[in-house]
């Protein structure tokens, strides 16, 4: 008789563990999903974001561009949205303080939001300088209520983060994981299916890195290669002046940059500023030396 109650115990010790385990993995996988995904605020707005990149500064990024457009500006919005959209690499020149920095984010941000490129990476010339983008496209996705209205399914997940990024290993929508990150030096979409930028990524490095042979692969087995590469002056005051190291510099981008699609094709932008004759930024802007490249200049005064 002790032997059956004893045993009658451990039955029910093993029923309640078993029941409070469903519990917390109930109460865990609760708090892990992000639920429905709010439907797109404006949907004309969005139409308009998706073919024009000015007017995706205009309706998503306000705060940024709030003052009028020159004609210089208007030309290098038109020439990033060809950049985009077609396999071309484009070097434009603007002085600095005039915003070129600031127009390619917000092209790069709109190329992977909208799905035109779903693998991006931001090369500068050194890690802190291809990270400073990153961490304001990371300001974008968390604070910017127009940008949230019309890409719900981008922006949500990144809130539902609630600012800790350790919690994006465990996300889930509709009990799947979404395989969201939220690193320091790269940012992966959430996987939302039927999305134009699901599971798209943005990636920061220095030009001297490891550059070759990236790719990320999806949990659906789609391999990821870099399609738009965003150069964002990739010259230090040094190596402006050093005629090694811009010639380094320039194999860097024409081998490892420009190889990192494979043969998909490459599109690239660098935003820059001449430092002196025959730096990098002056070479990639001479036609004659690099016909490759779209080489456009800006005069500090029209």
């Amino acid at each position: 008789m002790p032997v059956a109650t004893s045993e009658r115990k451990r039955s029910i010790y093993r029923r309640d563990a078993a029941d409070s385990a469903q519990r917390s993995r109930a109460r865990s996988q609760s708090g892990r999903e992000i639920g429905t995904i709010p439907a797109v605020g404006d949907l004309k707005a969005r139409a308009q974001c998706r073919k024009s990149l000015q007017a995706f500064c205009e309706i998503c990024l306000p705060r940024r561009f709030y003052l009028g457009w020159s004609s210089n500006h208007l030309t290098a919005i038109k020439l990033l949205e060809e950049c985009v959209l077609s396999n071309a690499l484009l070097a434009y020149a603007m002085p600095r303080g005039s915003g070129k920095t600031t127009l390619v984010e917000a092209a790069a941000l709109w190329a992977t939001l909208e799905g035109y490129h779903r693998f991006v990476t931001v090369i500068g010339a050194t890690q802190s300088s291809s990270q400073t983008i990153l961490d304001s496209w990371k300001v974008e996705r968390g604070m910017n209520e127009e940008l949230a209205a019309l890409y719900p399914a981008v922006c949500y997940p990144f809130r539902a983060l609630e600012g800790e990024p350790r919690r994006a290993a465990g996300q889930l929508f509709h009990g799947s994981k979404t395989f969201i990150k939220w690193g320091e030096d790269e940012i992966g979409f959430a996987h939302i299916p039927g999305e134009p930028a699901s599971g798209a990524r943005l990636v920061a490095l220095p030009l001297t890195g490891s550059i070759r042979g990236l790719k990320r692969t999806l949990p659906d087995g789609t391999v990821l290669r870099p399609t738009l590469a965003i150069c964002d002056d990739p010259q230090t005051k040094a190596s402006a002046h050093s005629p090694t190291q811009t010639q380094t510099r320039l194999e860097l981008i024409k081998a490892d940059v420009m190889g990192m699609a494979g043969p998909e094709g490459m599109s690239a932008v660098v935003p820059c500023t001449v430092s002196c004759r025959d730096d990098l930024s002056d070479q990639l802007l001479n036609r004659q030396k690099h016909p490759e490249w779209r080489g456009y200049r800006t005069k500090l005064v029209d």
